[in-house]
């Protein structure tokens, strides 16, 4: 009950977030008729920096704080407090409903990045797939930083604040890369490259800095559900 209750709060924001994709996908196009195009790193960096942040947002967005289905006001979700009422542990309702909400985060992060290769290759560009399906493991592990934080802050904050937040850290974060700012903090160089697969040894200590950055998001939502008064 708890996976069908999670995914039909998240079912509109999964739709929502092809949206998305679809407008990234003519982007591709117009940057493959573009005299600078210069293919999918391209488009991977603007999905690392912009991208898969937002679509983190909305579907980490469903979580255990009483929202909209839509969002962006004040409101509650629909099964929030009657799956509240049932002998359900708030920690278990929560970790389905994130662990749900990563899965179609992962889904649609693989399909976006499909959607865009075919759009530029459309457009003339022709698309080295094997080194594009290289970038998924670090696009995936930068993704789950951004995702974790939107499920915490959705824990304890009305959406539009969480959202708000949340965007502003990814803005903060874009003009970083857009910088040329130092590997480290630079998600977006870390999301469009190939370290993981590659086994390079400082991308794998960057990717367990995230993850342990992720982990510590989601501790702080287990908290803050466990000490939440409804």
């Amino acid at each position: 009950m708890l996976w069908r209750k999670a995914w039909l709060e998240c079912r509109y924001r999964f739709l929502l977030c092809f949206v998305i994709s679809l407008a990234l996908g003519l982007g591709a196009i117009v940057q493959a008729n573009s005299a600078k195009a210069k293919g999918l790193a391209v488009m991977l960096g603007l999905i690392g920096t912009v991208v898969g942040p937002i679509g983190s947002l909305i579907l980490a967005g469903s979580g255990i704080n009483t929202q909209t289905n839509w969002g962006m006001m004040h409101g509650f979700h629909p099964s929030m407090y009657f799956l509240l009422s049932m002998p359900v542990e708030r920690e278990k309702l929560l970790r389905v409903r994130a662990a749900l909400g990563l899965a179609l985060t992962a889904v649609w992060l693989l399909l976006t990045v499909i959607l865009t290769g075919a759009a530029l290759q459309y457009g003339g560009i022709p698309q080295d797939w094997a080194l594009t399906f290289r970038t998924m493991p670090n696009l995936f592990a930068g993704t789950l930083v951004y995702y974790a934080l939107a499920v915490w802050l959705s824990a304890f904050l009305d959406e539009f604040w969480a959202g708000t937040i949340s965007l502003t850290a990814t803005g903060i974060l874009a003009g970083y890369a857009l910088a040329g700012g130092p590997s480290w903090f630079n998600m977006a160089e870390f999301m469009s490259s190939s370290g993981l697969i590659n086994l390079d040894g400082a991308a794998w200590l960057q990717a367990s800095a995230y993850l342990a950055l992720s982990a510590l998001f989601y501790w702080l939502a287990w908290r803050t559900v466990e000490s939440k008064e409804y």
